[in-house]
């Protein structure tokens, strides 16, 4: 036997240290893509056409995947997107009356300086609406800023 023991050993480690990292991504791939899919099976179930497109936008390189593996489910899923952001365009134009009606049968009223699309309620919460975005910005006076729907990959 030309190689020694530690030869042996040192290539079977070299080995199984790359099939641990291979796997290891193989697990970080597959726990991103149900992390997608049941974001995708949640929003959906919910109706909330405005959240299948952030995750439509947000998690781009996950379908140019399936694009490029020829994925069955693409035509599907092309479908569902152009419905979600039909749907989240309509409703972002009946956004302005929506939340009208909404603050005055909650006995709050816009402030008189609120215009689309920007609106303040009693100088303490501010809406601000990202049409190209499809998203709300929700500033408290002395809160976080929160986006809605959120454009990072994790909810």
């Amino acid at each position: 036997m030309t190689e020694s023991i530690s030869e042996i050993l040192a290539d079977a480690v070299a080995e199984a240290s790359a099939e641990e990292v291979r796997a290891r991504h193989a697990a970080e791939r597959a726990q991103h893509a149900a992390t997608v899919w049941k974001r995708l099976s949640e929003y959906h179930a919910k109706h909330w056409p405005a959240h299948l497109v952030s995750v439509f936008y947000s998690e781009a390189s996950f379908f140019q995947g399936l694009r490029a593996n020829r994925d069955a489910r693409l035509p599907a899923l092309e479908a569902l997107q152009r419905s979600a952001e039909e749907e989240a365009r309509a409703a972002l134009k009946r956004f302005p009356s929506d939340l009208d009606a909404a603050c005055n049968s909650a006995g709050v009223h816009l402030d008189r300086t609120s215009r689309h699309p920007r609106y303040t309620v009693r100088n303490f919460i501010v809406v601000e609406v990202d049409e190209a975005k499809l998203s709300a910005r929700v500033t408290p006076r002395d809160g976080t800023p929160t986006t809605i729907p959120r454009r990072s990959a994790s909810v």
